[in-house]
Parts: structure tokens; sequence; C-alpha cells
């Protein structure tokens, strides 16, 4: 009698002290929205700059995206980061009610996320030089759980000098898409943090700097 109350006391304290397991963060549905760059007019800019907007929906069991986790938008199939900040945090996206990071934890009805993203201005069309760009993404939480990975999510840069049309279908006066698109995000040759703005440029040599993401995800 005494043997089987210490083996269920053993057992009640292995069940106790049994490890919770965190849940990662769930990408899907990553995509470009047009696929390829367009004219639009964004707000602090003088002239209308080829864009698209990358989205992706997202659900975390956990609900702990917020405060302190990030996004890492990279070069398809490399550790370097597609923008020049070398990650996007989930603050800066966090727009609600459209996409409202605060409230991610049922992953029957993810939260649709994204960016904009600048490759040339009107009168210079071919400072990003045309091609097609891929871009992968992944993301943690604010505990570090790193998240499954979108792979291969491609779109065509390829601007015409003599479109003079600005499109307002995708992108607001807040540098928002319609389909629930946060703060614009851009990269820029000479600038590696986000300025006051926001606002960086896309790398046109991305796909030739062997510099891996300062975080190592990949």
């Amino acid at each position: 009698m005494l043997r089987k109350m210490f083996l269920m006391v053993v057992a009640c304290v292995f069940l106790i002290a049994a490890p919770v397991w965190a849940a990662d963060p769930v990408l899907s549905n990553g995509d470009w929205d047009p696929d390829e760059t367009d004219l639009f007019e964004f707000t602090g800019y003088d002239e209308p700059y080829y864009a698209s907007a990358i989205l992706w929906d997202v659900c975390d069991e956990d609900n702990d995206l917020l405060p302190d986790g990030v996004v890492y938008i990279l070069v398809a199939g490399t550790d370097q980061s597609f923008v020049t900040a070398p990650y996007i945090p989930w603050s800066d996206l966090h727009n609600p009610p459209d996409s409202d990071l605060s409230d991610v934890d049922d992953c029957e009805n993810p939260v649709t996320a994204g960016l904009s993203i600048l490759f040339a201005p009107q009168s210079d069309p071919s400072f990003t030089p045309p091609g097609e760009y891929c871009a992968d993404i992944e993301a943690t939480d604010s505990e570090g759980n790193l998240s499954n990975k979108l792979e291969n999510l491609c779109l065509v840069h390829n601007p015409s000098a003599d479109d003079d049309d600005v499109t307002d279908d995708d992108v607001t006066d807040d540098d928002v898409a319609d389909d629930d698109v946060a703060d614009d995000d851009v990269a820029d040759d000479d600038d590696d943090d986000f300025d006051d703005d926001d606002d960086d440029w896309i790398d046109p040599d991305d796909s030739d700097d062997d510099d891996d993401n300062d975080d190592g995800c990949g």
C-alpha cells in the first residue's frame, strides 16, 4: 500500500513539474500585392515610386508577438536582409483594427500583416535593376520562439520610364495597403537602420552582398 502511495506521489510531482512548451508563431499565405511593381504615391515623397506590398498571415497561440517579437524579410535562400534593416519589429506592423497583432491566438482566423517596399522613384525607375526579386519571411515572438519560414515569395520589377500613371488601389496616404498592410518599409544603400520616418530603400545590390543577417536567422 505504501509503495502504491509513493508511486502516486512521484507521478503527481512529475506531472506538476512537466514543462509547458511555448507555441511558435505560425506564418502562412505569403504573397506580393501587386506581383509586379507599380507606381504609387507615398506621404513624404515628392514623386511616385515603383513599389509593392509584401503580405502574410500570422497566428501565435501564446499571443505574445508584442512587444518584442520581430520579422525577418530575407533575400530568398540566404541569411541576408531583403531590406537594409536586419529585422522589423512586430510593433511597427501593429495597425488595429485592420492588423491587430495583440490578438493573434486564433489560428483558425490568422491576422494579416505586411508592409510596402519601395523599389525606385518614377524619375529613376532603374535605381533598382529590373528583374525578379524573391524573399523569405520568418519571425519570432517576444520569447524568441522562431516561426516556420515562408519561402520564395517573388515579384517582378519591370518599370517603364514612359509610365506616368499613379495607381492608388493598394496604398493610402498613410503608406498602408488596403489589404491590411502596416507601415511601409524599404531598404537604403546608405542607411542600415530605420530613419525617423520609418522609410528605407530596397538594396539593388542585395543579391551580391555576402554579409549575413545580423541576427543569424535563416
